[in-house]
């Protein structure tokens, strides 16, 4: 049996297949950006780039997976590999972009059930830089200039590492006698 693509799938109940509307179905389905504030940064090969419209965190990104699915397990292999090669190559973005002292990664979908994550560059000049931001802060808004020029920071960036990266995880199994994922071959 074959559920949205995934071949074994969990419970129909787990894998809660695209609702009739879903604002991140209809953003990666968008020429454009859907969400009016935030920027389109870049078409992966399993994920939209966006610039996250509250620059709360300077350069604050967040990763939207193309197939709708509510948790990351709940992805077709392919797919999640796919997602992880998409956030391995803008995290790389983001950084060299930024220069941020860390990234953090959240990866959720609590408030909008569809995988998405955020990559949160952090600064050592941040108010709790030894401590995760949570999503409570006030709104940050920057002028279109600024944004612009944040995602081409970003673009180029991505350019360069899309380029010259030799990263490609691909992970089809579950090797059950050493319990630990084998690549495909």
């Amino acid at each position: 049996m074959t559920v949205n693509g995934n071949p074994d799938p969990q419970p129909i109940d787990a894998f809660r297949p695209r609702p009739d509307s879903c604002v991140m179905c209809d953003e990666v389905a968008a020429e454009t950006s859907a969400l009016t504030t935030g920027r389109h940064i870049a078409d992966l090969a399993a994920s939209r780039l966006m610039l996250f419209p509250n620059q709360y965190v300077k350069g604050i990104c967040m990763l939207i997976s193309k197939t709708h699915a509510t948790e990351l397990h709940h992805l077709p292999p392919a797919a999640a590999a796919d997602y992880f090669n998409d956030l391995l190559l803008s995290s790389e973005a983001v950084a060299k972009g930024f220069q941020p002292h860390k990234l953090n990664w959240e990866v959720l979908g609590n408030w909008v059930p569809h995988v998405h994550g955020f990559i949160k560059p952090r600064y050592l000049d941040d108010p709790i830089p030894d401590n995760r931001i949570a999503h409570d802060v006030p709104w940050v808004t920057v002028d279109d200039e600024e944004m612009d020029r944040r995602v081409e920071l970003v673009r180029t960036a991505l350019s360069a590492a899309v380029a010259h990266s030799p990263r490609r995880l691909e992970f089809d199994a579950i090797d059950p006698t050493r319990g630990s994922l084998k690549p495909s071959t």
